[in-house]
């Protein structure tokens, strides 16, 4: 059998997927469906004194419209995650008495048709009175800042303070210090495919069938089963295809739960699909949480000691979840400006200081001196001296200027990856001879489907062509976690190791009673078992399948709460003086993201997730008013890179270190292609820049022309 791990393989769901034939949330039509249109703020903050339904219920083909009066069981809102001690006070599913956020829902019509559905709640008539509100950040704690919310005594949501080693010594007076402050913008998922659901009451089984646009189909079986009291095998989520969830989509969001309920109580399907600025304007935004923030604080350096306090606000602005990163970029963005500045204060070449503090490979697995509590960061693999050298040599010298500033930056990055634990996987072997793996974790273009039949095709020793993958569904495994946080590869790709490892053990003990011979003597070639050496003593794989074929189930745990990718980028930029405009003339990410699946994915996940690290860089700003009002919540606004952006593919290089994390030796590596983007290019900048300005410091992203202006001028 040839040996599929580590080829360069086109994915196939690709041709599914780009001649329209993929299957989303909103391609699913049940017949007589109704429609769902929400009755939206457009105030960041008001009391909600009356809500007049009387002239929507009245039009024609509305069938309901409802409040959160109506939906006693919505009361106790969504649960989400945050750091330790965070007061969970419960995600309104449908406000109240009380709107925070321009865009949060008030009011729900359900009709006959969409059309009918949106034109109900231009007719509804609500009396609002405007409250004080509060966009930003620490202006949400300062003196006389108003209160987000009325029953709350603070805007202050949590202060968890993160200290290890002697900071005392580190700062003695003997100590150089350096000081940057810095400043990045909220970022949006600004996914191609905007969120919707689509919901179906099940005779058969009494319960709810429902296809949704989302990166966590547990996550939401759950919500909905808790909501509707039904129990959690009678509520079936799918997520088919997802067109892009880059973190935002992780959560549960309160259209999911109140489609099922409006399914649920009227015993009819149900569909409701974001515009693109209610997308933008009620999608989850970022940056991720202090936990994860703070984990990258450290980079790929030895920390004696960290001293950091990390405030989270309330404030009147869309909810906050993960983007691509999760976090990951802005810890790296601080620690590795913190570098540059150090290095100036010490007036050393800013490559030989990473050199001379990174985590030598003969220190890992490292512990660094963060609590393992707070998520157990333990570098498990990696040689940082080798990427960063890889770098410098990929990106060469700095070309001739002609005419404008070029400059050259590095920024070195530790991700974590792989976070959860029991990653189920399920394979069913027919009696045709398809081998049917079931996996819980959801795709949204990362190439489940490749991926996992390239690690069960190896493990099980099939043809690769005869293994059919079903994810994202809820009804063919236990339950699993999201797909966030580049744990993919390891965690699924593990699962699907254990299952199709247990599968060709069952085949090969079946095989030995057959052929009378030890199963440790036997082997699977070219579709039959055959005794080894001996390949006249063959019996055919299908004949050893029973008529109702086999089926094993398998978890994975991985030996460490974590395993780590690491790399090193390299950016050089030509600043044009005259206009601000920034072109990246040569990009190299130097990367170890463990043992290769499949090349060809691994290659275009580093690339499109350089892209996405360059909008974080140069483009991308979630902007709000200084009131809470959203000021880019379509794409007219809110700048997403293209073609036309990304002037250069990064050259890729690649290392592996081993790693005892998990049997497979596989890394993840969704994220490691953007995690120090902003950081690389800041530094590039900066150093084109300081040719015309020495003093000139790029401390926020991103990076806009005019901000490029006016340190020039400054």
């Amino acid at each position: 059998m040839p040996e599929y791990i580590g080829r360069s393989m086109r994915r196939v769901e690709d041709r599914r997927l780009i001649t329209g034939q993929g299957r989303y949330a909103n391609d699913i039509k049940p017949d007589g469906a109704l429609h769902i249109a929400f009755c939206r703020s457009p105030m960041p903050h008001a009391r909600i004194r009356a809500v007049d339904r009387s002239g929507a219920i009245e039009m024609p083909g509305v069938v309901a419209v409802w409040t959160a009066d109506d939906l006693p069981e919505i009361a106790a809102g969504l649960s989400d995650f945050g750091p330790p001690g965070l007061e969970q006070r419960g995600r309104p599913i449908l406000t109240r008495d009380e709107v925070n956020y321009a865009g949060e829902a008030y009011a729900l019509v359900v009709a006959e048709t969409n059309y009918g559905a949106h034109d109900a709640v231009e007719a509804m008539l609500a009396e609002l009175d405007p409250l004080p509100a509060v966009a930003g950040g620490l202006n949400a704690i300062a003196g006389g800042a108003p209160l987000v919310h009325g029953d709350m005594k603070s805007n202050l949501a949590n202060s968890t303070p993160t200290q290890f080693g002697d900071i005392n010594a580190a700062f003695a007076a003997d100590s150089v210090v350096a000081k940057v402050s810095l400043k990045t913008d909220r970022v949006a998922g600004a996914a191609m495919e905007p969120r919707c659901v689509t919901a179906a009451y099940d005779a058969e089984t009494d319960g709810l069938k429902v296809w949704t646009s989302t990166q966590s189909i547990f996550g939401v079986r759950n919500a909905i089963a808790s909501i509707t009291r039904l129990p959690e095998e009678k509520v079936r989520v799918i997520a088919e295809d997802v067109g892009g969830g880059f973190g935002a989509k992780g959560m549960v969001f309160p259209e999911e739960v109140l489609t099922a309920l409006v399914a649920w109580r009227l015993k009819k399907a149900a569909t409701w699909t974001a515009g693109r600025s209610e997308d933008g304007a009620t999608t989850a935004q970022a940056h991720g949480q202090p936990v994860i923030i703070i984990g990258h604080m450290m980079s790929a350096y030895v920390l004696p000691a960290m001293d950091i306090e990390a405030v989270l606000v309330y404030t009147n602005t869309c909810p906050t979840g993960f983007i691509r990163g999760g976090g990951r970029p802005l810890g790296n963005y601080a620690i590795e400006r913190a570098m540059d500045a150090l290095a100036t204060e010490l007036k050393i070449d800013r490559v030989e200081l990473r050199r001379r503090n990174l985590v030598a490979p003969q220190q890992i697995p490292y512990t660094t001196g963060l609590p393992a509590g707070r998520g157990g960061y333990v570098y498990d693999s990696g040689d940082y001296p080798k990427l960063l050298d890889l770098a410098v040599e990929e990106i060469g010298k700095k070309p001739a200027a002609d005419g404008k500033l070029i400059g050259l930056g590095f920024a070195c990055c530790v991700e974590s990856t792989a976070f959860g634990r029991g990653e189920p996987a399920k394979v069913r072997l027919q009696k045709d001879g398809i081998a049917h793996l079931y996996i819980g974790s959801t795709p949204g273009g990362q190439g489940h489907e490749t991926m996992a039949a390239m690690v069960a095709a190896d493990r099980l020793g099939w043809p690769f062509e005869k293994i059919k993958v079903t994810a994202g569904d809820t009804a063919n495994v236990p339950f699993a976690l999201l797909t966030a946080g580049s744990r993919s590869a390891v965690q699924v790709g593990n699962a699907a190791s254990r299952a199709a490892t247990a599968m060709r053990r069952q085949l090969l003990d079946r095989g030995a009673e057959v052929l009378e011979a030890d199963a440790q003597d036997l082997v699977i070639e070219d579709g039959a078992i055959t005794v080894r050496g001996t390949p006249t003593r063959r019996v055919p794989v299908t004949d050893v399948i029973p008529d109702e074929g086999l089926e094993v189930l398998e978890t994975f745990d991985p030996a460490r709460p974590l395993t780590f990718s690491s790399g090193c980028h390299a950016a050089i930029v030509a600043v044009d003086p005259d206009t601000g405009h920034v072109e990246v003339l040569r990009y190299v990410i130097a990367h170890d993201t463990g043992k290769t699946i499949n090349q060809l994915t691994l290659e275009g996940q580093l690339i499109g997730g350089y892209a996405h690290g360059l909008g974080y860089a140069m483009y991308e700003s979630a902007m709000y008013d200084a009131d809470g009002t959203p000021k880019s919540a379509s794409f007219l606004d809110y700048t997403i890179v293209s073609t036309g952006e990304v002037t250069t593919t990064p050259v890729l290089t690649h290392i592996e270190t081993p790693t005892d994390s998990n049997p497979e030796g596989f890394k993840g590596a969704g994220e490691s292609g953007t995690i120090p983007v902003p950081a690389a290019i800041s530094a590039a900048v900066e150093d084109a820049i300081r040719q015309r300005k020495p003093d000139a410091v790029v401390d926020r992203i991103p990076i806009t022309p005019d901000r490029i202006i006016e340190l020039l001028a400054n």
